[in-house]
């Protein structure tokens, strides 16, 4: 066959392959793509809600608010607003207006959100159900086109019931923010915690502090923490009766007071536990709406002095320490430090021939009695605390010869917890300390150090 003829042959072959291509190809379906308008957050002023209730979310000045009057999350509201710009990828699932309902994009089940820019309504748009996996199903209204929001998280943001959206979190400040907290307590309880510039919390009156208390800074910023991250359970349309609520002028009730650097205070009431709800106690933040917060946050913010007591026992460095030991009522276990190497002490009670000791067990152990705290201060230690004959006397001595001593008297129970009464070096008062807290020095025989 002449060359030409072939090369013919082939370009003709080609030529049909490439029409059959086009013309067999499956179409690409729903190209159709929702127009919407691009909507610039901060412009947006108002937004209606349409749903089980109808309601609005308005913007006053700075801060958004639900049209009774409470104050909205910001953080829902920019997640809602930053959420509209994932309706530009969608596509076309149905023109048919028989199908509304299947896709819950109908007048009866469909969620209408209506966003005004300057009064006037940019865009207005119907949330149906969700496609498993993929997204919702939404309709521009006054249109019968359905389109598949592929991703699109516009029906988690936009929540239909109103309470949904009020502001719960009561402050938005930071830690490094606050000057003091002053706390009063309705029975006359008070005291003022201050932040200095390096952070450290103190008390800022230490003359009503008793001889012999230590002030741990660390509980008090642990306290004014768990202040700043309070949330209230619901924010009150209508103002309880002072006297129910406990938030009048002769309300017996808890004051709070934070002061920040800026200048600025806030204060905090908890009155009396709702007689409708047992589990919350009215409040009122500022001169705001009247509010209900949790009864055991209420009750878990009460602080006496001793809240704020130091309740670590002893006070060395155990990176000099060169030797271990632990006597019972039933003997004596000693580990010394021979050459930078622990070993079993000659004093010591016999471990069985084929034990090896475990260095870093020791020297975990040293670091862990360190750091020891106890659960509690013992106010006045009764006369069967045991101090007399200990149960376990665990001591440490340092390069330097001293001896910092533990003292573990009685046990006793608190709670769900066994306890020792116990001594540290580090003063001369009582406190209360958990079995689980010296399991290591208190387990018998040679078995932990291994």
């Amino acid at each position: 066959m002449h060359i030409r003829t072939v090369i013919a042959i082939v370009i003709f072959v080609a030529l049909v392959g490439l029409v059959m291509t086009t013309v067999f190809k499956p179409q690409e379906r729903n190209l159709s793509r929702l127009s919407i308008p691009t909507v610039v957050p901060d412009t947006v002023e108002k937004i209606v809600l349409d749903g089980d209730e109808t309601f609005e979310l308005l913007k006053e000045g700075e801060q958004w608010v639900l049209d009774d009057g409470r104050l909205v999350d910001p953080k829902m509201i920019e997640r809602a607003l930053e959420s509209l710009g994932s309706l530009s990828s969608t596509e076309l699932v149905s023109s048919n207006p028989e199908k509304h309902a299947s896709y819950e994009i109908d007048e009866e089940k469909g969620r209408r959100v209506t966003v005004f820019v300057q009064d006037q309504p940019v865009l207005d748009f119907v949330i149906g159900k969700a496609s498993t996996l993929v997204g919702p199903y939404v309709r521009l209204v006054d249109t019968d086109d359905v389109y598949l929001a592929k991703r699109s998280p516009v029906r988690s943001y936009f929540v239909f019931a109103r309470a949904d959206w009020q502001r719960l979190q009561l402050f938005d400040v930071s830690l490094a923010d606050v000057a003091s907290l002053t706390f009063v307590s309705g029975d006359g309880n008070e005291f003022d915690l201050v932040q200095d510039e390096d952070k450290e919390w103190a008390l800022s009156d230490t003359s009503i502090l008793p001889d012999g208390y230590r002030f741990d800074g660390f509980r008090a910023r642990s306290f004014v923490s768990k202040f700043l991250n309070l949330r209230a359970n619901e924010i009150l349309v209508m103002s309880p009766d002072p006297a129910d609520s406990g938030l009048g002028v002769d309300g017996n009730v808890d004051m709070y007071s934070l002061s920040l650097r800026s200048g600025v205070t806030q204060s905090l009431r908890i009155g009396n536990v709702d007689e409708n709800k047992q589990k919350n106690n009215y409040a009122q933040l500022n001169e705001d709406q009247p509010l209900l917060i949790s009864t055991i946050v209420a009750d878990s913010l009460l602080r006496e002095l001793n809240d704020f007591r130091a309740l670590n026992l002893m006070e060395f460095d155990p990176n000099n320490v060169t030797r271990l030991s632990i006597k019972s009522k039933k003997g004596r276990r000693v580990f010394e430090k021979v050459d930078g190497q622990w070993a079993v002490g000659k004093d010591s009670a016999r471990p069985a021939t084929d034990f090896v000791l475990n260095g870093a067990t020791v020297e975990r152990s040293i670091q862990t009695l360190s750091r020891i705290g106890a659960m509690s201060y013992v106010e006045n230690a009764p006369a069967k605390a045991g101090f007399r004959k200990p149960a376990f006397e665990i001591a440490v001595t340092l390069e330097s010869d001293e001896t910092a001593s533990l003292l573990l008297g009685a046990e006793r129970k608190e709670g769900a917890y066994t306890v020792y009464y116990a001594r540290g070096n580090v003063d001369e008062s009582t406190y209360l300390l958990p079995e689980h807290e010296v399991a290591q020095f208190t387990t018998s025989g040679f078995d932990p150090w291994q």
